[in-house]
């Protein structure tokens, strides 16, 4: 008889012990898991760091596309020195006297800048400037604001401030 109790003893802790077990997931399924405070402070660091490594492979990604498209951009350029200077033109097709005296004359003249299309210049009194001669000397659009007077000459103004500066001691 003995044996019989013991037998039925071992099926109830057997039974009792699948309960706990049943139990025991069953929380675990439904209870959130608390970090401890170093636990939180490696679970936030192990974030942070694992986002760091995220971002910057993403940026050197995107660094090495924009390499790319910026090399594969240029390699249908010719490399040669003379391909990267901007090219401008040394004869003026005009006197440069007449551009001074339709500028209003030496005195009327301050100041002579230049742009690569344009030259500007400086001028006491810009009722004096006859803008309709600038033009049949070949400016392709004037604009006179304030006491400043701006001329697009094209490839050509360089020249023409340079011509300006000798003529005026400037």
């Amino acid at each position: 008889m003995a044996t019989k109790v013991e037998t039925k003893q071992k099926q109830q802790t057997e039974v009792k012990t699948e309960k706990k077990v049943e139990t025991t997931t069953a929380k675990k399924d439904n209870t959130k898991v608390k970090l401890s405070g170093s636990q939180k402070f490696w679970y936030i660091f192990l974030c942070v760091i694992t986002f760091s490594i995220f971002y910057w492979i993403v940026q050197s990604k995107i660094k090495k596309a924009n390499r790319q498209s910026f090399s594969t951009d240029n390699a249908a350029e010719p490399t040669s020195d003379t391909s990267k200077q901007l090219k401008r033109s040394e004869k003026i097709p005009f006197d440069v006297n007449q551009l001074i005296e339709y500028l209003g004359g030496r005195e009327n003249i301050l100041t002579v800048e230049a742009s690569l299309s344009s030259v500007k210049v400086g001028v006491k009194e810009k009722t004096k400037v006859n803008q309709e001669e600038i033009k049949k000397l070949g400016s392709k659009g004037i604009m006179i604001s304030g006491l400043k007077v701006s001329m697009v000459f094209g490839d050509v103004s360089i020249a023409i401030k340079e011509a300006l500066d000798k003529k005026l001691g400037f």
